[in-house]
């Protein structure tokens, strides 16, 4: 994995001795139920040129299929579970994060055997249906306490839940942590569903933290912040059939700020169909908290290296972790 290596950026100046400062790491690391790759070796289909253009995102399709293809490009050995876990892992500990939010997690019992040898306890927060198998996790490290956790459904009719925490630091702190995993699709009215269950997720955010409680969101948005061009019938990226961040927009207005300021990507996916590259993973905050500093995304020519983008069989995901360090005022 030594493409990812990636830096710190700082965002401020070092906190003073005797600061409240937390390490969030926010990662989907692609579920075993979800993990398909193909039979035999990976299908080497060019990466859309396009797309490897600093800042673009979006949705390319390399050909239209009757049906959705959920195949990876990557070989099915490269997505075996016992050949992922321990990667995923090693990222994971490698950053000595105090809180890990997790999406599409389907083996919690097998992550969380681990990182309980490494000091973390954790909260399983399944989809709603019960054909569905993941969900979210949450670890906190032993020095913090968690006080109190809820699970919320964002839609009577959706399987989305969130996972709602309250910790307390060893300074007494206070501090929320909400992670989620909102409906996937590249269109409009996905676009207008995930903004619906971004209503609802502050809504319970409100009442869940009852004041001005320092507030993270560590989740799989499934949406840019910004508008994309998807690929349709008459055209490679059509500029007419654009898709507007209405989800991110919405919590940008309810006071919830971008740890990550500007991204062209935190999940670029290599399907047997497609390339689907987009900043979906967000490390948003409100309240008194302040960023000290975050792990930087790589660009895009260290993913091109790969024409079978993510995941492969260096990087056991289609997603990117996120780290950032915060500080409790």
């Amino acid at each position: 994995m030594a493409l990812m290596r990636r830096r710190w950026l700082s965002l401020a100046a070092p906190a003073e001795p005797r600061t409240s400062v937390i390490r969030v790491l926010q990662f989907n690391i692609l579920a075993d139920s979800l993990a398909e790759g193909c039979t035999e070796e990976a299908v080497q289909i060019p990466p859309a040129p396009h797309l490897c253009e600093g800042g673009a995102a979006g949705c390319h399709y390399h050909y239209r299929s009757a049906s959705p293809v959920h195949t990876f490009r990557t070989s099915a050995f490269n997505l075996r579970w016992e050949f992922r876990r321990p990667k995923i892992l090693e990222i994971i500990l490698q950053e000595k994060p105090d809180i890990i939010c997790l999406q599409e997690v389907d083996s919690f019992n097998d992550i969380a055997g681990v990182l309980e040898g490494s000091g973390y306890r954790g909260s399983f927060c399944k989809k709603a249906w019960r054909k569905i198998l993941d969900g979210t996790a949450v670890f906190w490290h032993h020095t913090i306490c968690c006080k109190d956790i809820e699970h919320v459904q964002l839609e009577p009719n959706s399987a989305m839940t969130a996972a709602l925490l309250r910790f307390e630091t060893s300074t007494g702190k206070l501090f929320v942590v909400c992670s989620t995993h909102l409906k996937a699709g590249f269109s409009m009215e996905m676009e207008e569903r995930r903004l619906r269950q971004a209503i609802m997720l502050d809504k319970y955010l409100a009442k869940f933290t009852a004041g001005s409680v320092a507030t993270i969101i560590a989740a799989d948005l499934n949406a840019h912040h910004a508008a994309y061009a998807v690929c349709t019938a008459q055209s490679c990226c059509d500029r007419q059939a654009t898709v507007e961040p209405k989800a991110v927009t919405f919590l940008y207005e309810a006071g919830f700020q971008p740890v990550y300021q500007v991204s062209s990507f935190t999940a670029w996916s290599g399907w047997l169909d497609r390339d689907v590259k987009a900043s979906l993973d967000h490390i948003l905050y409100r309240g008194p908290v302040k960023p000290r500093a975050v792990l930087e995304l790589p660009p895009e020519e260290v993913v091109c290296h790969w024409p079978e983008l993510l995941p492969n069989d260096s990087w056991p995901s289609d997603h990117l972790h996120l780290v950032a360090d915060f500080e409790l005022l």
